[in-house]
């Protein structure tokens, strides 16, 4: 997949588990409503990572990347916040999984 980025910095394995749960990085295990009202909450205050794919005790579960799951993402939050919130997402394979990053 050519499309994806790096996020080495953020996703730093502490055994067979991501770096845990933080004041400005959180774990979704599939996006939705919670995804959404995350990056609200982050907008809101100093920032922060949503990663979707994650799971909240840090392991990798993955989801799936389609021709059309980003832009989808960003309109589902665009219609969902007001003012409108417009995240750069990143996408990366970790553990033979895509996880997106939402900031």
């Amino acid at each position: 997949m050519s499309n994806l980025l790096p996020l080495y910095g953020l996703l730093r394995k502490v055994g067979h588990k991501l770096m845990p749960e933080s004041q400005h990085i959180e774990y979704k295990k599939s996006f939705g409503k919670e995804t959404i009202i995350s990056l609200v909450s982050f907008a809101n205050t100093s920032g922060g990572k949503v990663i979707v794919g994650v799971g909240d005790n840090g392991m990798v579960y993955g989801i799936k990347i389609g021709p059309e799951t980003i832009q989808r993402f960003l309109n589902e939050i665009k219609m969902a916040t007001y003012p409108q919130l417009l995240p750069k997402i990143l996408v990366e394979d970790r553990d033979g999984k895509s996880v997106c990053q939402s900031s």
